[in-house]
């Protein structure tokens, strides 16, 4: 995925020039030039790229002669769907002019599809997920491209056949579950006893866990060091 999406705040992402045109000669070079720009932004060809001007900008002086233009994204949480770029230009005596306008941005991009309801806590595999080109609207940011993203990782929700695999879906694949038998270490100082305890929560090596000693039935919190033993100090 493109790791740089977010991080700019006033981003210029094209200049152009537009001739002495009809306004609706005129809003079509703005829209091939904002077509242009995303496919930039977004590191796509101008092909993947659909946009339709909900609200057209206010040209007032950008037909009587030939202006440079540029077209701006001022959000800093810039995405898909509906969106507000600035077209900025001087107009015949040199002041500079900002004009916004609404736009509804969509991209054809290769995401990962569910093939099959997967189950929540199911691991993902090429058995259950396709990488297939889709028209999206929004949460392009949220959909891993790269197959070391999402393979091997499992479902933290219900996923629908069909669905769009997002990365808010995902989490890396447990190393304990509930029920699971560990060693359970006991530190007090320069005793350690073992004694054998059921986890009560998935959790992975680093993780606090809680378990239930065996035998006792009390229940402890520790840290998970091992798939199969936790250490309590």
């Amino acid at each position: 995925m493109n790791k740089n999406l977010k991080i700019f705040c006033m981003v210029l992402i094209s200049i152009g020039c537009l001739n002495a045109n009809p306004a609706s000669n005129l809003m079509a070079k703005i829209t091939a030039q904002t077509i242009e720009s995303l496919a930039q932004y977004f590191n796509l060809p101008k092909a993947a790229i659909q946009v339709d001007i909900i609200h057209p900008p206010k040209l007032t002086g950008l037909e009587d002669n030939c202006n440079r233009f540029e077209i701006k994204i001022k959000n800093p949480d810039f995405r898909l769907g509906y969106q507000a770029l600035w077209v900025v230009y001087p107009d015949v005596q040199g002041k500079r002019i900002q004009r916004p306008m609404s736009v509804d941005i969509r991209i054809e991009a290769p995401v990962w599809i569910a093939t099959t309801t997967i189950p929540r806590g199911a691991d993902l595999s090429s058995e259950n997920v396709s990488l297939k080109k889709v028209r999206i609207n929004r949460g392009h940011y949220e959909a891993p491209q790269d197959s070391a993203e999402i393979l091997g990782l499992v479902a933290r929700q219900l996923v629908r056949e069909n669905s769009v695999i997002r990365s808010s879906m995902l989490k890396e694949s447990p190393h304990v579950q509930r029920g699971d038998e560990v060693i359970v270490t006991i530190n007090k100082g320069a005793l350690q006893i073992d004694i054998t305890g059921i986890i009560q929560n998935e959790a992975r090596i680093g993780d606090e866990v809680s378990v239930i000693t065996k035998g006792t039935g009390q229940r402890a919190e520790g840290i998970l060091i091992a798939r199969d033993q936790v250490e309590i100090r």
